[in-house]
């Protein structure tokens, strides 16, 4: 194994246990495939909850410094045969990488469709309701169901805002999100890399932003056999995000 490289999930309590438990196979195969380590985040990086757990995503990295590049995914991802190493496709001076929301396409457009206030959303208003300044360098929200790191340029930018006073806004839509601070800091310091969308290919979107997909969630609305039809339209994809927990 590379020990420069390591891919990391999040398994917290007995719920996420359970579910990594189903996957556990694909994870340590795809770690393999690309050479790297793999390791189960299984106690919270930070027991003082400065912030909401799922914040805690901000400081993988730092707790992961030791290696030159990290990996992290969420358990509800799908990782497809012929999904390619993806630190291969990781430039050397990003320190951050995701897959940007379709935001402005017709598939954006109709997977939210029935919500005025992300409609209404710009790339500057998504930060600047979140207590951001607008900033040129913006390139969109992400989704941090897939992301890559490198720890020695993006580490400590991400364990500083943690540890910060920032608050993101009062609205409950707007909070416990750790999407906006990384993507808003590894823009604004030219540290961002946008991933193929094949890296991170949404099932929502896919199902509610496409007339084949919206053809399937009418039909098999709810049911297993949903996901497994969507999956053979999408075979050149590499990792699915199922949002299935």
């Amino acid at each position: 194994m590379n020990s420069s490289r390591v891919l990391v999930v999040i398994a917290i309590g007995k719920r996420y246990e359970k579910l990594l438990l189903k996957k556990l196979k694909m994870f340590r195969d795809y770690a393999k495939k690309c050479n790297a380590e793999f390791q189960v985040i299984k106690t919270p990086l930070d027991t003082t909850f400065h912030r909401p757990i799922y914040f805690q995503k901000m400081l993988i990295a730092s707790a992961f410094s030791t290696y030159e590049e990290v990996l992290f995914l969420d358990l509800d991802i799908t990782i497809t045969k012929s999904c390619p190493d993806i630190f291969a496709f990781f430039r050397n001076d990003k320190g951050f990488g995701a897959v940007l929301d379709p935001r402005g396409t017709e598939k954006f457009k109709l997977t939210w469709s029935d919500n005025e206030t992300v409609l209404a959303e710009t790339t500057d208003s998504y930060f600047t309701r979140r207590n951001f300044e607008a900033n040129k360098k913006l390139q969109g929200s992400i989704n941090g169901g897939v992301m890559i790191f490198r720890p020695q340029l993006i580490g400590e930018l991400f364990s500083n805002y943690y540890f910060s006073q920032h608050d993101d806004g009062q609205e409950s839509a707007f909070r416990n999100n750790e999407e906006p601070p990384m993507a808003y800091i590894s823009q604004t310091q030219d540290l961002f890399e946008a991933l193929d969308y094949r890296f991170n290919t949404q099932v929502i979107y896919e199902l509610r932003g496409t007339p084949q997909g919206r053809v399937l969630w009418e039909k098999h609305h709810k049911k297993p056999a949903l996901i497994k039809k969507l999956q053979k339209l999408l075979t050149g994809s590499y990792f699915l995000e199922n949002n299935d927990y």
